[in-house]
């Protein structure tokens, strides 16, 4: 027999229904056997095509963005016929979970405050710290993926929190069969004083062991339990993220010299936009031009208000004067902090687009300005944990 085209209404109310279903599609296609993915995705009119997979193509279309309406499988094998029938129907009900449990775990000395009616639990066990967690999956893969991409996200956090830069094999995920014991609670309150800036000052027990605050572990069970965040929630993620990146690119200049021109005014550059996310939850709201209509979103009177909740005002001048004004040349005229490089040699040179000053050594890494960066992010975190939980 030819070739067969399937069709199955889903009618999803919103995109995280849309995606849920898709998730647990792809799960149940798995069963019966490896179902890969050739990604080939375009839309026509209100038609999105997915792409090749084991199953056929696959496409859906919509009457609302986001909502998938029907889902259509073409260029079927017979064999496979009852297989997607079932894996579809099943994928229908999105809200029938398998609950895995697991540790993850990461070399860090630290102490933790047990905090009840949580999924995540830090503890630690000799050198390492460990993160025991229970999550909702629909299959082994499912779960694997989902801890993949909640793994990245911790360990943004933890560059933050810790000033520690990770990298994926550092970290050790553990899965348990079944659920397991209880671990004793751990009643000690620990002092954390959150207006640690620089490095040096991290907070610590007398024994050297990290302190792990308590909106870091609200934090990082928001990002275990939930498949989609709030927008509060994911402009945390998102700072955390960009702080992250600004590190990675900040060792790699301290590693190679070769790479340090490019390297440092792009790590300098995404340090000060890690704080961009959190400044768009100011409560400054937009306007409207009076000459030309167009939105105005105040992003620069907002950066400011952000800063200026934790810093003085000459701190505030010198992160927005030195670096935040100064993305733009950089990004789109490739403006450079200098004209040098370092070469084992440096002549003094004056500033040529200038001429009133002289043109300072190749450009560095602002090791206060990530110290600042990281203790604004830290600082509104735990105020905007605090306010939700």
């Amino acid at each position: 027999m030819g070739k067969r085209i399937l069709t199955f209404q889903i009618s999803s109310k919103n995109v995280h229904e849309s995606n849920l279903f898709l998730r647990k599609l792809w799960s149940e296609l798995n069963k019966y056997k490896r179902n890969g993915w050739q990604y080939n995705s375009y839309r026509q009119n209100n038609v999105i095509e997915i792409g090749s997979s084991n199953y056929g193509d696959v496409s859906f279309d919509y009457k609302v963005k986001g909502c998938i309406n029907n889902i259509y499988f073409k260029n079927v094998e017979e064999d496979d016929l009852e297989y997607i029938k079932r894996a579809v129907n099943d994928a229908k009900k999105i809200n029938e979970t398998i609950t895995y449990y697991c540790e993850i775990d990461f070399p860090l000395r630290s102490r933790c405050t047990t905090l009840e009616g949580l999924n995540t639990r830090f503890y630690s066990e000799g050198e390492r710290t460990c993160i025991r967690l229970e999550i909702e999956a629909y299959s082994e893969n499912d779960f694997k993926y989902l801890i993949g991409k909640k793994l990245e996200i911790i360990r943004a956090i933890i560059s933050v929190y810790f000033r520690k830069k990770y990298i994926l094999r550092d970290f050790k995920v553990k899965q348990f069969l079944d659920k397991p014991e209880e671990l004793p609670a751990d009643n000690t309150v620990y002092d954390y004083n959150f207006e640690w800036i620089d490095s040096d000052d991290i907070p610590m027990t007398d024994e050297k062991e990290y302190i792990i605050p308590k909106d870091m572990v609200y934090l990082v069970d928001f990002i275990i339990k939930s498949n989609f965040y709030t927008s509060q929630i994911q402009m945390m993620i998102n700072a955390v993220q960009a702080f992250f990146l600004a590190s990675t690119l900040k060792s790699i200049s301290e590693e190679d010299c070769d790479c340090t021109k490019g390297c440092i005014n792009v790590a300098n550059a995404i340090a000060v936009s890690a704080l961009e996310p959190l400044a768009n939850l100011e409560s400054i709201p937009n306007s409207k031009c009076e000459y030309c209509g167009n939105t105005q979103f105040h992003v620069l009177q907002k950066m400011r208000a952000l800063i200026n909740r934790y810093c003085s005002e000459l701190h505030t001048k010198y992160v927005m004067d030195n670096y935040y004004t100064k993305r733009s040349k950089f990004f789109h005229e490739g403006s450079n902090d200098s004209d040098e490089y370092y070469t084992g040699i440096c002549w003094p040179q004056i500033d040529e687009n200038c001429g009133n000053k002289m043109e300072p050594p190749h450009s560095l890494i602002d090791y206060y300005l990530f110290d600042l960066v990281s203790h604004i992010i830290r600082r509104r975190c735990f105020e905007l944990i605090n306010d939700i939980v």
